[in-house]
């Protein structure tokens, strides 16, 4: 309901800018020109264009993974609606030069739009670096309780030690850097889980905590070769 009426009152300020403009245009005693009216075309089109991506910012204002590149294409379509008030206004010094105009307002328009493609590929970067970045975090804390539980559970207490050894490892781990080896710890300490559920022989469920242990410590290597890697 809240969302509706800020969508009403965006349309209704939009509308009102709309108004003004063609009062400003008509009401005002100048000599007008087909260049005034092209120009007139082009700030109306930047008006419409404002209230959508206006709209659009409200209506995801709750997504998170695009409020970066709706807000910037909304300060975009300010910028050019700036742009083509401003040479709505010089538009008379035209007056013989309609094409000119014209070219002059594609230009403006193409290099809005470039910028535009250019935020759209940043953005697109931030919200892959991010969605990679929640599904690492997903899969080590994963391992972090799988750990957890098995150390808390009384019927492994024989190897409390190791499993408290690789829990204080994995806590106080990097959840955010994506690795080679996290993939082969989750499956290791699933595998774990299993041994020590099926009362396994203890040579089998020490050589999985020995392997669960070697797995974290290259992945710290890597942590620790990827962060040089990034100076």
């Amino acid at each position: 309901m809240k969302k509706n009426i800020n969508l009403m009152l965006i349309g209704i300020i939009d509308l009102l800018l709309i108004v003004i403009t063609l009062c400003m245009f008509f009401l005002f005693d100048f000599e007008k020109s087909n260049v005034n009216y092209i120009g007139l075309g082009f700030v109306l089109f930047s008006e419409v264009l404002l209230f959508v991506q206006s709209c659009t910012l409200k209506m995801n204002s709750m997504r998170t993974n695009s409020v970066f590149i709706i807000s910037g294409s909304s300060y975009l379509s300010a910028v050019y609606f700036i742009a083509t008030a401003i040479l709505c206004l010089i538009s008379g010094m035209f007056k013989n030069h309609v094409g000119s105009f014209v070219l002059l307002e594609v230009i403006v328009f193409a290099v809005i739009c470039i910028i535009y493609l250019f935020v759209a590929i940043f953005s697109n970067r931030i919200n892959s670096t991010g969605r990679r970045i929640k599904q690492t975090r997903a899969l080590i804390q994963t391992c972090e309780n799988k750990i957890y539980a098995l150390m808390l559970n009384e019927k492994y207490k024989q190897y409390a030690t190791q499993l408290s050894e690789i829990y204080e490892n994995i806590k106080f781990s990097d959840k955010t850097a994506a690795l080679s080896t996290d993939e082969k710890i989750l499956n290791n300490i699933v595998k774990l889980e299993e041994e020590l559920n099926s009362n396994a022989e203890k040579s089998s469920i020490s050589d999985l905590l020995t392997e669960i242990k070697a797995l974290l410590a290259v992945r710290k290597t890597e942590l620790a070769e990827a962060n040089r890697g990034g100076f």
